[in-house]
């Protein structure tokens, strides 16, 4: 498993509400790998500190370790505390909606996304230069957000293909109808969900028969067909080719498992050139894939079982937890009705719109989800 971890929180919007925090992770064949889930009152300083707290006893601080989130600052305060060493990364998706939202009328957003993704510093420099060159409040701008945490070329460290936190929002997207649900069913569906994960991702590991993941010799032979085949390779020595018909001529390393167009670097996988290369040197290109991306990794991952909390009858609970009274945590009243949806930032597609006024008879209570009152003339208890 790559050590990049994605950090992200959600709502519940049942009775008494909460805040649903995740870590998770992505495995060999570029699926989401949940690590860990804790509900809070909300995403605060002290939320986020003692989430990293319980996470470090699972994922200890080393400096190859990579955070994946939004810009919340109660995040990057946490990971500060827990998790000095490692580094954090803010979500390239949400960083290019700031610029828009704050850089409306600028034609240079391209330019940035260019930048963001650049493989190289020197194709990074380009794309910033340029940018400089035409608005330098946006250049400014771009600057004191850090490259170090929004670009690629600049990362301290290897963020592989993974520059946005949209793993994180899917786990946000999968547990939409359970947000409704009272927390013990929301664990318990995310729990059955693992155990489908599990079941379903271990049997297609023993069943795949080739020593890379599916995804990973999917996508070298989409390289191949469409790019590779069509290269010129001349050889150097035994483990360095040269690689033209590309925009550029590159050079390749199979020793160092380095190509000049450092996509072999970051992805740890054969690029365009480096598989060109493999063809034309009698070499397999499955021999220079990292061990991230094994089969036999892939199937580890998936080797052990979720299993059911199983029915309270037959629960062997220890006196003193027995004995324990659990009261519902303090409410307060939300301002305004009760929402269904967020509220959609400008820069989010779709298209929303409005709902007719319901009748009288639908009109539910935000405090305690009955009908025919509201929270102004709510009396029952809770």
């Amino acid at each position: 498993m790559r050590k990049v971890l994605f950090v992200d929180g959600t709502h519940l919007k049942a009775k008494y509400k909460g805040t649903p925090l995740a870590a998770t992770t992505q495995d060999g064949n570029f699926h989401l790998y949940p690590i860990a889930f804790a509900i809070v009152d909300s995403e605060n300083d002290a939320s986020w500190s003692w989430f990293m707290k319980c996470l470090k006893t699972i994922i200890p601080d080393e400096k190859d370790l990579v955070f994946v989130s939004d810009r919340a600052t109660s995040i990057e305060n946490a990971l500060l505390q827990h998790y000095p060493v490692a580094h954090h990364g803010i979500c390239v998706f949400y960083f290019e909606k700031n610029v828009q939202d704050n850089f409306k009328s600028s034609t240079l957003f391209p330019l940035v996304v260019e930048a963001a993704y650049a493989y190289t510093k020197a194709d990074f420099d380009c794309y910033f230069h340029e940018i400089e060159a035409s608005n330098i409040v946006l250049a400014n701008y771009l600057r004191k957000a850090d490259f170090r945490k929004w670009s690629r070329s600049y990362y301290p460290a290897n963020r592989f293909n993974i520059m946005t936190s949209n793993l994180a929002e899917s786990i946000n997207s999968l547990l939409k109808v359970s947000r409704e649900y009272p927390i013990v069913c929301l664990f318990d569906t995310i729990r059955m969900i693992m155990t489908k994960w599990f079941t379903e991702r271990r049997e297609q590991g023993v069943c795949h028969m080739h020593p890379v993941t599916l995804e990973v010799g999917n996508k070298m032979k989409e390289l191949y067909d469409f790019t590779s085949r069509f290269l010129e390779v001349s050889k150097i020595n035994d483990s360095e080719f040269e690689v033209k018909g590309d925009t550029r001529d590159q050079v390749v390393n199979f020793q160092t498992r380095h190509c000049s167009c450092f996509v072999f670097d970051v992805e740890k996988f054969p690029c365009a050139h480096a598989i060109a290369a493999a063809k034309a040197g009698n070499k397999h290109e499955n021999d220079y894939v990292d061990e991230f991306f094994s089969n036999e990794r892939f199937t580890l991952a998936y080797s052990e079982s979720v299993y059911p909390v199983g029915d309270k009858t037959y629960w062997n609970i220890p006196p003193h937890v027995a004995s324990f009274v659990c009261r519902p945590p303090s409410t307060r009243f939300p301002s305004g009705r009760r929402k269904k949806k967020r509220i959609p930032s400008s820069w989010e597609y779709g298209k929303y719109r409005s709902i007719s006024k319901p009748s009288l008879k639908f009109y539910k209570c935000s405090r305690c989800g009955l009908k025919r009152h509201n929270k102004g003339s709510c009396v029952r208890p809770i």
